[in-house]
């Protein structure tokens, strides 16, 4: 939040969502659906994961991933929520992310200013 560059927030991070963020399809094409389904198993036996995957076709795989704006209300989403706001207000009124082009000249005043 505080470099230069644009900041990238993911998926309610800025009030600490819980909700996974899991891979799901709706893929009209049953085979497609199948071919996807069978991908990921073996992607996920490359690391050899623990566990079930979620089926990405499932309606519960995508439930699962929906956001709970409501956890910003209360404690201590509430907190980390205005903890970016205030954040994206600092980089706002500094102006972080618009510092201009660079400049050859005053990066080799600096280097000479060294010696």
């Amino acid at each position: 939040m505080l470099s230069p560059f644009v900041p990238l927030l993911f998926m309610g991070e800025e009030y600490g969502e819980t909700a996974p963020f899991l891979y799901f399809t709706s893929h009209s094409d049953p085979d497609l659906a199948e071919a996807v389904r069978r991908g990921r198993t073996a992607e996920f036996e490359s690391f050899s994961w623990q566990g079930e995957i979620a089926d990405p076709q499932a309606d519960s795989t995508f439930a699962a991933s929906r956001l709970k704006h409501v956890l910003a209300q209360g404690e201590p989403h509430r907190t980390l929520l205005r903890f970016y706001q205030m954040l994206m207000h600092f980089r706002k009124e500094h102006a972080l992310g618009h510092a201009g082009p660079p400049s050859v000249k005053d990066l080799h005043r600096r280097r000479r200013s060294r010696r």
